[in-house]
């Protein structure tokens, strides 16, 4: 069981993002007295995929990795609304295509996603520095025309 603060670490988003995520029900958890507690399985469903333990990714931010960590980096939510499942993972692949012929000035850029079916829209999570992100918008907006 991970709090939002820990949550928020592992995705490196701000805490209040993640509690607006928890009041909005877009990531599942229970109320323990008056803080959020979200198990692994469900902050798996809301990342779409597998994710690593809490206590390997908080141990992956030591100062080893702050030194290669390049000194801006940003985070995107992007939400695609799209017709069905299969126009999602047209889109997830194009993505991944570009991510895996990444340029090596991205750094450790990351993306994971979700395909929330009853709203009919993919979740894209994006990591990186400002040139991935200004570069894999670009594309998406390509793709998505």
């Amino acid at each position: 069981m991970y709090t939002a603060d820990q949550v928020a670490e592992i995705l490196h988003l701000h805490p209040k993002t993640v509690r607006r995520f928890l009041r909005q029900g877009k990531l599942n958890a229970k109320k323990v007295g008056k803080q959020w507690r979200i198990t692994e399985e469900g902050l798996k469903q809301f990342l779409g995929g597998k994710i690593e333990s809490g206590l390997e990714s908080m141990e992956k931010t030591g100062d080893q990795d702050r030194a290669k960590t390049p000194k801006v980096q940003v985070s995107s939510i992007i939400d695609i609304f799209v017709e069905d499942k299969e126009e999602a993972l047209r889109i997830a692949n194009s993505i991944f295509a570009v991510l895996n012929c990444k340029d090596p000035d991205y750094g450790n850029a990351r993306c994971d996603h979700i395909y929330m079916e009853d709203e009919k829209k993919a979740r894209f999570i994006l990591w990186g520095t400002p040139r991935f992100m200004r570069d894999l918008l670009a594309c998406i907006s390509k793709i998505t025309q």
